[in-house]
C-alpha cells in the first residue's frame, strides 16, 4: 500500500501528510495532492473526512489527467472509457489501497460500478474471488467518497451503517435532556439541497432506551406538518433515521434561542411591544391543533405535557429585528396521539413533564402518588401555557429582574410547603390545589407598571385576565378555542388609528410603594419623571382647584378603553382571581382609597348618575382584597357599595326584583366574551350590584339551549358562562329561550287570570328584570339573520298579559345590552325598540344600552327611567299608536278610570 494499513488516515488524518511518501509515481502524487486539497472534515461526532465526488470528477476532466494516471500505473488504455464513465471513484479507492491492478475486473462487471456504492457487508460474495482479501479495507475507505447531499425525503426511517458519514461542518451542543441530546449542526453548502436558505439545522438524538418518546415525537411532527396553517409556529421536520444504535431527527434550526433565554434580555420597548405580543400569541395555535387533529377522516388527540419557556423557541427572519420574531413550539416527546373519544374523559397517561409548570391536579406529592399512573386531558396544557404566559407578561414589563423576583417568590412559597417541599415542585405556580397568591400579586404589579403606556396596559390587562382564567383550579378549564379567541381579541382596540405610525404619548406613571420600585433598567426606565416633575405633579394633583391633567396629545387608539370599561381595570373573568385598579398602588389596596366618583355627582344624558362597568369592578377588586383584612366581608362590601355614585338613591329600586340573564352565545359573540367590556366582565359587575336584591337568586340562561342556572353565588354562573362560550358555527334560538324564560317566571310568580281580586291582593307581587346580552346578530339554523319577530311578539304578549292582569307596569323589565358596534346589530336593536315604542311598549318595559354605557341604565332603564330620559314619541308614530290594539286597550282603560 501507499499508506499504512490502518484506515484512520481517512478518518482523522489529513491526506497531505502522506503525499511525501517515497516511490510515488508523479500522477499518483498529483492525485493525492488534489485529494488533500478538496477533503472536508466531518464533524458528525466521529471526526472522519469526506471527499466530494463532484470535485474529484472535475479534476479528471482536465486534459490527460486520467491517461497519465493509467500510464504511470501501467494499466492498459483500453479501460480508459470504462474507468472515466463507470468506475472512476472505485478506481481512486483501489489506488489508495494499491490494488489498482484489479481495475479491469471492476470495469467488466456492471454490479461493481460506481453506481453500486456504497457496498454493504453482504456484497463480499458478489466480488471476484481474488478481491475478497481487500474487501474489508475497501469497505472502510469507500465511506469518505459516499457522503450524499441532504434534501427533502433523505431521511424516512432508514438505518445507516455505522461507518457512514454525514456532511456536517460544525456541531455544537444546544442542550442535554433526560431523554435526548440536541445539537446545532451546519452542513457544507454543496451538500445542502434542502429548500431552506440556511445551512444550519438541529439534530436531535435519543438512545434506544427512549424509543417510546422518539416515536411519539416523530408521529406528532408527521401529523402536524400536514397542517399547513400552523407550520409557521412549529419547526420544520426534515426526517428521521437510525445511526450507530441511536435514533435521530433532523429539524429546523431557530436562530433566536429559547423563550427562557429571551427572559435574560431586555424586554421590548414601547414601539416593539405590540408586534412582540402579536407574534407570541400565535404560538398557542399548534397546541390547539395538537389537542384535536383530523387525519384521514379520524379525529385524534394528544397532549404536549411539557410546555415551558425552554420548549418555545424563537426564529428571526430578519436578524436585525429582535422583537419581531416567530415563536415555535417544540419537544413533542411526551405527546402520544390516540383516537379521540370524548366519553372517556382523561384517558391519556401522564408522562410527568416539567413539574414547575405542571398543573395542580397532576401533583404527586408523596411516594405512593409518584408510583401511581395518572391520566390527563388538555387541561394540563392549558395550565402550563397560562404559567408560561404569566412569566412572559412579567418579563415584558418588568424585565429580567422581574422574572428573577417572580421565581424567587414562588420558590419561597413552595419550598416549605408540606406537600411540595420533597416532591420536586419548588417554584411551581400552585400549592397543590390552587394558584399561588404570589402569581396574582406579580400580575397586579405588572399591570400597575404597564399603566405608564396605554397600549401596553390594554395588552397586559387582557393577557393577565386570560392567565387568571387558565390557572383556574376547577375543571374543566377554559377551552382551547376560547383561549385562542382571547389571544386574538387582545389587540382589537388597536383597530382604527395606526399605532405603528402614530404612537401616543405615554401617561405619567403611578408611584409604587417602597420595595416595589424595582430596577430602572427595563423598557419603562426612560418614562420615569424627574424628582422635580414628580413634586410639581403631586402639588397639582393635590390642589382641589387644580384642573385635570392634560390628556395625551395625538390619537390614542386605546383611549376609549382607558376612559370606559377599564377606568378601573376590568381584570380577569375567573371568579376567584385578584384584579387590579389603575389607581391602586401595587399590592397595597389598604393604603389607598379609590374614588370612583367625582366630588359632585354627574348626570349622564340618560338622567342616571354616571357609573361604568370598570368602576364597579374596581369595587369587586377592593372587596376581595379587603376580605383578608376585615372579618365580616358583608360589612366591607356594604361600605364599598355606598361609595358608588347613585347607589344610595337608586339601589333600593332593585329590591324585590328577580334578576334573569339571557346570554346570546351564537358565533358572532365569540369576540365579545372574555375581553375587557365583554360578557363575563359585564355580568360580574351587574351581578355584584344586584345579587343581594334578587329574592330568587341570580338566574342565567343561554340561547343555544333552554337550560339555566339559579344561584346566589355569581361565581358559579361565571363558571357556566365560560363553559358555554360561543364557538364557530353555533346558533342561538334566542326567541325560543326568551319565550321560555318569561313564561316560566310568570307562571311561578304572578297571579293567574280568573283568580279573585282578593287572592291577587294576598300574594306579594314579584317583579323581574330580564337582561339580554347580545350583539343583535343571532342567526337561525339556516345561517341567516334571525328576525326579532319571536322576541317582538313575546314582548307584546308580556305587555298585554300585564295589562289584563292589572299588575304594575314595572313588573317586567327587558334590558338589551349590546356588545360591539356592528351596524347591522345596532340597526336591528334600534328597529325593535322603535317599533315597540310605537305601541307604547318600549318606553315602559324595554331598553337598549351598549356594554360600554351607564350601569344604572342597564339595571333600571327598562322599568324606571328618570323623566329627563323619556323621549317624546315622534308624530309619525302617533297614528300607528292610535291604530294598535294595545294602544286601543290602554285608551279604553284610561277612559274607564277617568269616568
Amino acid at each position: 500500500m501507499f499508506f499504512p494499513s490502518d484506515y484512520d488516515w481517512l478518518m482523522a488524518t489529513p491526506i497531505a501528510e502522506y503525499t511525501t511518501t517515497p516511490y510515488l509515481p508523479p500522477a499518483v502524487q498529483d492525485l493525492l495532492s488534489k485529494i488533500s486539497t478538496i477533503q472536508r472534515r466531518c464533524n458528525d461526532g466521529r471526526n472522519g473526512v469526506l471527499i466530494p465526488k463532484a470535485e474529484l470528477r472535475t479534476y479528471f476532466e482536465e486534459s490527460n489527467k486520467l491517461e497519465n494516471l493509467l500510464e504511470d500505473l501501467q494499466i492498459d488504455n483500453m479501460f480508459l472509457s470504462a474507468v472515466r464513465n463507470k468506475c472512476l471513484i472505485i478506481f481512486v479507492i483501489l489506488i489508495l489501497l494499491r490494488q489498482h491492478d484489479h481495475i479491469p475486473k471492476f470495469a467488466d462487471h456492471d454490479f461493481l460500478f460506481d453506481k453500486r456504492l456504497p457496498f454493504v457487508e453482504n456484497d463480499r460474495g458478489s466480488w471476484p474471488v481474488e478481491c475478497h482479501g481487500f474487501f474489508g479495507e475497501f469497505y472502510k475507505y469507500q465511506w469518505a467518497f459516499c457522503v450524499k447531499p441532504w434534501h427533502e425525503g433523505s431521511f424516512t426511517g432508514d438505518v445507516f451503517a455505522d461507518a457512514a458519514r454525514f456532511p456536517i461542518s460544525e456541531r455544537n451542543s444546544l442542550r442535554e435532556g433526560s431523554n435526548s441530546s440536541t445539537f446545532m449542526i451546519k452542513l457544507y453548502t454543496e451538500y445542502n439541497h434542502f429548500q431552506s436558505k440556511s445551512d444550519c439545522f438541529v439534530q436531535k438524538i435519543c438512545s434506544l432506551d427512549h424509543n417510546k418518546y422518539y416515536e411519539n415525537e416523530v408521529t406528532t411532527y408527521q401529523l402536524l406538518m400536514q397542517q399547513h396553517d400552523i407550520k409557521p409556529n412549529i419547526v420544520e421536520f426534515y426526517g428521521y433515521f437510525r445511526y450507530r444504535e441511536e435514533l435521530n431527527m433532523i429539524l429546523e434550526y431557530a436562530n433566536g434561542g429559547t423563550l427562557e433565554q429571551l427572559f435574560k434580555t431586555t424586554p421590548p420597548n414601547d414601539t416593539q411591544f405590540v408586534s412582540f405580543w402579536k407574534n407570541f400569541s400565535k404560538v398557542f395555535v399548534p397546541l390547539l391543533r395538537l389537542h384535536t387533529i383530523k387525519h384521514r377522516s379520524i379525529d385524534y388527540e394528544a397532549i404536549h405535557q411539557d410546555i415551558k419557556p425552554s420548549n418555545i423557541i424563537i426564529h428571526h427572519a430578519n436578524v436585525s429585528t429582535t422583537y419581531d420574531p416567530v415563536f415555535k413550539l417544540i419537544d413533542f416527546g411526551f405527546s402520544r396521539f390516540q383516537q379521540r373519544c370524548p366519553v372517556n374523559g382523561d384517558s391519556i397517561p401522564d408522562e410527568s413533564g416539567d413539574q414547575q409548570y405542571s398543573a395542580p391536579e397532576m401533583c404527586k406529592s408523596s411516594g405512593v402518588l409518584q408510583r401511581t399512573q395518572y391520566y390527563a386531558s388538555y387541561n394540563i396544557d392549558t395550565w402550563s401555557f397560562g404559567a408560561v404566559l404569566s412569566e412572559t407578561i412579567v418579563w415584558s414589563v418588568l424585565g429580567p429582574s422581574g422574572i428573577d423576583r417572580y421565581r424567587k417568590k414562588r420558590e419561597s412559597a413552595t419550598k416549605n410547603h408540606p406537600r411540595l417541599n420533597n416532591a420536586g415542585y419548588e417554584g411551581c405556580f400552585h400549592d397543590g390545589k390552587h394558584v399561588l397568591r404570589e402569581v396574582k400579586e406579580m400580575l397586579v404589579e405588572a399591570q400597575n407598571v404597564a399603566k405608564r403606556d396605554s397600549i401596553a396596559l390594554g395588552i397586559v390587562s387582557c393577557m393577565a385576565n386570560l392567565v387568571n382564567i387558565m390557572l383556574e383550579a376547577r375543571l374543566p378549564r377554559v377551552s382551547d378555542i376560547n383561549v385562542r379567541t382571547s389571544l386574538e381579541s387582545a389587540f382589537d382596540f388597536l383597530r382604527g388609528p395606526s399605532y405603528l405610525n402614530e404612537v401616543p404619548k405615554l401617561m405619567s406613571p403611578p408611584t409604587l410603594p417602597p420595595g416595589m420600585q424595582g430596577e430602572r433598567t427595563t423598557r419603562w426606565a426612560q418614562l420615569v419623571p424627574s424628582d422635580k416633575d414628580e413634586q410639581s405633579a403631586e402639588l397639582r394633583s393635590s390642589s382641589p382647584m387644580a384642573p385635570p391633567p392634560p390628556r395625551p396629545s395625538g390619537r390614542d387608539p386605546f383611549a376609549s378603553f382607558i376612559q370606559g370599561i377599564t377606568a378601573a381595570n376590568a381584570g380577569p373573568s375567573s371568579p376567584k382571581e385578584v384584579r387590579f385598579d389603575p389607581n391602586i398602588p401595587a399590592l397595597s389596596p389598604e393604603t389607598a382609597r379609590v374614588s370612583t366618583t367625582s366630588p359632585s355627582r354627574t348626570q349622564s344624558v340618560t338622567g342616571f348618575p354616571s357609573l361604568t362597568i370598570g368602576a364597579v369592578l374596581n369595587q369587586v377588586i377592593l372587596c376581595k382584597e379587603r376580605k383578608t383584612v376585615f372579618t365580616k366581608s358583608k360589612t366591607v362590601r356594604s361600605a364599598l357599595l355606598r361609595e358608588l355614585d347613585g347607589y344610595i338613591d337608586l339601589a333600593a329600586k332593585l329590591s324585590g326584583r328577580d334578576q334573569i340573564f339571557l346570554f346570546d352565545n351564537s358565533e358572532s359573540m365569540l369576540s365579545h366574551w372574555l375581553v375587557p367590556s365583554g360578557v363575563v366582565y359585564t355580568f360580574e359587575a351587574l351581578a355584584y350590584l344586584v345579587k343581594d336584591f334578587s329574592p330568587g337568586g341570580l338566574q342565567a340562561y343561554y340561547g343555544s339551549a333552554f337550560e339555566g342556572l339559579c344561584k346566589k353565588n355569581r361565581d358559579e354562573i361565571i363558571k357556566m358562562i365560560t363553559t358555554i362560550m360561543p364557538r364557530p358555527g353555533r346558533q342561538s334560538n334566542m326567541a325560543g329561550s326568551f319565550h321560555y324564560i318569561w313564561k316560566d317566571w310568570w307562571q311561578k310568580n304572578c297571579p293567574r287570570l280568573g283568580k279573585s281580586p282578593s287572592l291577587k291582593q294576598t300574594r306579594k307581587q314579584r317583579k323581574v328584570s330580564i337582561t339580554v346580552f347580545t350583539d343583535g346578530l343571532w342567526k337561525t339554523s339556516e345561517g341567516g339573520f334571525q328576525g326579532f319577530g319571536g322576541v317582538e311578539k313575546d314582548i307584546e304578549e308580556i305587555f298585554m298579559t300585564m295589562f289584563r292582569s292589572e299588575v304594575d307596569p314595572s313588573t317586567i323589565g327587558i334590558q338589551f345590552i349590546q356588545f360591539g358596534q356592528d351596524p347591522e346589530g345596532s340597526k336591528r336593536l334600534a328597529h325593535l325598540q322603535d317599533k315597540l315604542r310605537s305601541n307604547e311598549i318600549s318606553a315602559d318595559i324595554i331598553d337598549v344600552e351598549p356594554s360600554t354605557g351607564n350601569v344604572w341604565k342597564m339595571l333600571l332603564g327598562s322599568f324606571d327611567r328618570p323623566a329627563t330620559s323619556q323621549s317624546p314619541i315622534p308624530e309619525a308614530q302617533r297614528s300607528v299608536e292610535a291604530e294598535s290594539p294595545i294602544a286601543t286597550a290602554k285608551g279604553k282603560e284610561r277612559e274607564r278610570k277617568r269616568r
